[in-house]
């Protein structure tokens, strides 16, 4: 009896904490011993348990029907807790699957709880509410009120089993997030529940959405759209390959929803990826209009007569420097929106072409075209 009580308590500690698929193990391990025993009161909560798991495994309809076939074994005035959590769970279901059934009899409060969850919805009542008495009731009364401010504390207690319905995100589908933090990354899977320590960059989040949509995309058309770049194998497979391995680091049990094929990468095609408006891909790419704006009689004096090959954010600078703009890596970064080391490597490929002349070293390093430099000098 005291073994099955321990599992049931930590499948529901570990769905509060992001772990729906440990959770089902665990409700597995209890089945055998629970149905031997035949405690009604454990068997009521193993079934209730089991049904909210497969409501996050997008089982819906399975999880309503259990839930209807165990309430309707309770009697509502002795077995009144359990009703009371399996009408809230049946609601809950409903809700989700827009069933428009009656809406559950008005009965006065069993306990504590059971009248803060209904006190949830009256903003009057919220001033009655002991806040710090009950931390996980304190989080629920923040997600229903105030989503976003909810996420920040949610992150601080390790209830990442919240998250999804603070950032409101569909139950039981394959969700990668990123956000709300810029540079996080959040899976979302079937009530497992991922927070990635790998800072996500703006390059990796484009690549994300670029895989979207279950279509493979080549190596040609990720580098263009993703980095600028004309694509070259000899130099930009390693970057390609090299962000790839980033994301499924990033994705960890889930690195395999990037898929790899002959005809190149794509994202599972059940998964979505959603972003914030703090999430780097919602900058968009480099301005297009800008770079319409180079004169052609600068880019054929400059490189196409060389052939040598340059992304957008190298024609913008070379037409910059042309007017007199002189850049350093911080300019340059800030001015692009890209990593200092991608900064410091288009500034350093438009000099080791030719096209720009360098001065000064380490920090104090900076590019210009030659009349610039000949005033310097």
């Amino acid at each position: 009896y005291s073994k099955s009580e321990v599992y049931l308590e930590l499948a529901r500690q570990l769905i509060l904490r992001g772990r729906a698929s440990d959770a089902r193990l665990i409700i597995d391990e209890a089945s055998q011993t629970i149905y031997q025993n035949q405690n009604q009161r454990q068997l009521v909560r193993y079934n209730h348990r089991f049904a909210y798991l497969l409501f996050l495994r997008g089982e819906s309809h399975a999880a309503l029907a259990l839930a209807r076939s165990v309430k309707t074994n309770l009697n509502p005035q002795v077995d009144t807790i359990f009703f009371r959590q399996l009408e809230g769970l049946e609601h809950l279901i409903e809700k989700h699957l827009k069933h428009f059934s009656p809406a559950p009899k008005k009965m006065p409060p069993v306990n504590f709880l059971d009248r803060r969850i209904m006190n949830r919805e009256n903003e009057e009542n919220a001033e009655k509410v002991n806040f710090g008495e009950d931390p996980i009731g304190d989080l629920m009364d923040q997600i229903f009120r105030q989503r976003q401010k909810a996420v920040p504390e949610i992150l601080k207690s390790g209830l990442l089993g919240l998250l999804p319905m603070a950032l409101n995100l569909p139950v039981g589908k394959s969700i990668i997030f990123l956000g709300p933090v810029r540079g996080q990354l959040i899976v979302s899977s079937q009530g497992d529940v991922h927070l990635s320590e790998v800072i996500v960059t703006t390059p990796m989040a484009r690549l994300l959405k670029m895989l979207e949509g279950g279509v493979f995309r080549k190596k040609q058309e990720l580098v263009e759209s993703v980095w600028g770049y004309t694509y070259d194998s000899l130099y930009h497979d390693k970057l390609l390959h090299a962000t790839i391995g980033k994301l499924r680091r990033a994705l960890s049990q889930f690195g395999h929803w990037i898929e790899w094929g002959q005809e190149g990468y794509r994202l599972n095609q059940e998964v979505s990826c959603l972003s914030s408006e703090n999430s780097p891909v919602v900058r968009g790419p480099l301005d297009h209009q800008s770079l319409r704006e180079v004169s052609s009689e600068f880019l054929k004096s400059s490189f196409q007569a060389k052939e040598i090959p340059l992304n957008r954010r190298q024609v913008l600078a070379l037409s910059d420097m042309e007017r007199g703009k002189i850049y350093d890596v911080v300019v340059y970064s800030k001015r692009y929106s890209v990593s200092k080391i991608t900064a410091t490597r288009d500034l350093s490929g438009l000099f080791q072409a030719g096209l720009v002349d360098r001065l000064g070293k380490g920090r104090a390093t900076c590019y210009l075209r030659g009349v610039e430099f000949k005033k310097l000098t």
